[in-house]
């Protein structure tokens, strides 16, 4: 949370106690998600460099198989900017904070469901392919295939979803 949002949370009159569990529903799931998101850009931006560093010292003939690959994995990077996190909505009405963390729970169920796993190896799939044709190095084509589609699974199946499991404990406490 950055220093601005804190000095916007301090500043926020008394809440209600449905709104302070709101509140604290959407502020726990920004710090998860910023931990998720920096892990992971960080994780896809030493792997991609680690990967331009070692195509120096294998045969020019592979290096074009390299550089693909970290061009690719370096692809990962954006991909974890472009999740969804939740907005900051302090100080904000009961009704706006229920639609929000609901609409939040709704969205990482998602972003971790089949659908996203299944689009992940499909586009590895075709990067694979076109590896594949473009340098006709199929046994890169299919390392690259395999590893970016595991890191991949591992990406999405660690992405949090704990918003629909504090949804389901603020209905119980509140009765809503």
């Amino acid at each position: 949370m950055t220093w601005l949002a804190t000095l916007v949370i301090a500043a926020c009159p008394a809440t209600s106690p449905r709104a302070e569990a709101l509140l604290d529903v959407l502020r726990a799931s920004r710090q998860a998600h910023e931990r998720w998101r920096d892990g992971w850009s960080g994780a896809f931006g030493l792997v991609s460099l680690t990967m331009l560093s070692t195509a120096q010292l294998v045969e020019s003939n592979a290096r074009p198989a390299w550089y693909g690959g970290a061009a690719w994995t370096a692809a990962g990077i954006p991909f974890v900017f472009l999740q969804l996190e939740p907005e900051h909505l302090e100080c904000a009405e009961v009704e706006r904070l229920e639609a929000r963390v609901l609409a939040l729970a709704v969205a990482e169920e998602r972003t971790a469901g089949v659908a996203s796993h299944l689009l992940g190896l499909g586009t590895n799939a075709a990067a694979g392919l076109a590896m594949g044709l473009l340098l006709d190095d199929w046994v890169s084509a299919l390392v690259n295939f395999a590893v970016n589609s595991a890191v991949g699974a591992l990406t999405l199946a660690t992405v949090p979803c704990e918003t629909r499991g504090a949804w389901e404990q603020y209905r119980a406490e509140f009765g809503r």
